[in-house]
């Protein structure tokens, strides 16, 4: 991890954003940032951040153990004070296989031509209705 230079320190602590007057934990994470916003994948779970960093000691001899919201809140205002996070390191899936696409052959078609799977293409529910077939079907009109 890299030392800020001295003219860098100069320019955080005028914006606002350096760590003079932080907590041990905030310090911290601020030096360990890089490292661990490019190691970090999906949401955390704060109790099990904060348990490690207390088996770490992280906030300091003598102080109280730390809390999940407190680091959680710190962790943000310090992904805030950076600016603009570190490029990830994500692994990339391996490209996935194509499948060549398969014409059948002429005799394929006309064997299947019948086929349930095939009939949207030719089927129709259009019917030519003859004199009679609505009175069998649904009865003779009402009488108002």
């Amino acid at each position: 991890m890299r030392k800020p230079k001295p003219l860098e320190k100069i320019a955080l602590a005028l914006s606002g954003s350096g760590v003079h007057g932080r907590s041990a934990l905030y310090r911290w994470l601020w030096d360990h940032y890089d490292q661990i916003y490019r190691q970090r994948e999906g949401r955390p779970n704060w109790v099990s951040v904060t348990d490690e960093m207390n088996k770490l000691n992280v906030a300091g001899p003598g102080q109280p153990p730390l809390k999940p919201d407190n680091v959680r809140k710190t962790w943000k205002r310090v992904v805030r004070d950076r600016g603009k996070p570190p490029e990830r390191i994500v692994p990339q899936a391996p490209p996935r296989p194509t499948k060549a696409f398969h014409q059948p052959s002429a005799d394929a078609q006309q064997h299947h031509a019948g086929h349930p799977s095939n009939l949207s293409r030719t089927f129709s529910f259009e019917a030519e209705a003859r004199p009679g077939d609505r009175d069998k079907l649904i009865g003779p009109p009402r009488k108002k």
